[in-house]
């Protein structure tokens, strides 16, 4: 079993212990690269930034590398919070934790111990050039070669998600609630559920995935597919 998330906007930014590599540190280095000699006013424009948030991000980039931590202590955004790794690692259950992966729009994608450095790239940022056409063939090929015989459950955004979601081992979850008769994905609450879904299949890797109730969320018949499962909750 393979779990794939979304990163984070936010970091810790505190060093911790990593494992690896990740697998295309080169291709990051090249990205930062091209970063670097970004213009402030440049950054704030396309990624649609104020100039705070753009000259600490143009600062990542200029001391990328200085900093490290692994992947799955380095996110701090509301995903990662819910999954709580290290209460995980407190209960003796780090091997089963390396079955995260998480896409990335400067790595690509990264191991749950690998070693990142803090940094602000979209994949939806066009500051370089159109990061999907750049990293989908890539991820193909590596998911392709590298998880043959494995199932993998795509927990990230659709932002990220799309870009693995068509591959034929791919089985994509998604969290809805039905209020008032209509179904709709509240963008804070999915990724609360993303970071606890993730969380009970580190927990518990052989359950049987169409039978987890969390947090009053069920599996609908009605509303999933082979590859597309669907989990909702009624608000009454």
């Amino acid at each position: 079993m393979i779990i794939i998330l979304s990163p984070a906007k936010t970091f810790n930014f505190v060093a911790s212990p990593y494992d690896t590599i990740p697998v295309f540190i080169d291709d990051a280095h090249s990205l930062i690269k091209q970063l670097q000699t970004r213009p402030i006013k440049r950054l704030m424009a396309e990624m649609k930034i104020s100039r705070s948030l753009a000259e600490k991000t143009k600062a990542l980039y200029m001391s990328f590398g200085h900093l490290k931590t692994s992947a799955i202590h380095g996110y701090n955004g509301h995903q990662y919070r819910h999954f709580d790794v290290s209460s995980l690692e407190d209960s003796g259950l780090k091997e089963n934790i390396k079955c995260i992966y998480i896409l990335s729009g400067l790595y690509g994608l990264v191991k749950a111990y690998d070693g990142i450095s803090p940094y602000r790239l979209e994949m939806k940022d066009k500051t370089i050039f159109n990061l999907y056409e750049y990293w989908q063939p890539k991820l193909h090929e590596f998911i392709k070669n590298t998880f043959k015989n494995e199932l993998i459950y795509n927990l990230a955004s659709d932002e990220y998600g799309q870009l693995i979601k068509d591959l034929k081992n791919v089985i994509t979850i998604q969290f809805f609630m039905f209020k008032h008769g209509k179904l709709s994905i509240h963008s804070m609450e999915a990724k609360r559920m993303r970071g606890l879904f993730a969380r009970y299949l580190v927990m518990y890797p052989h359950v049987d995935i169409k039978g987890i109730k969390l947090e009053g969320y069920t599996y609908s018949i009605l509303h999933s597919t082979s590859t597309n499962y669907i989990f909702i909750r009624t608000i009454i």
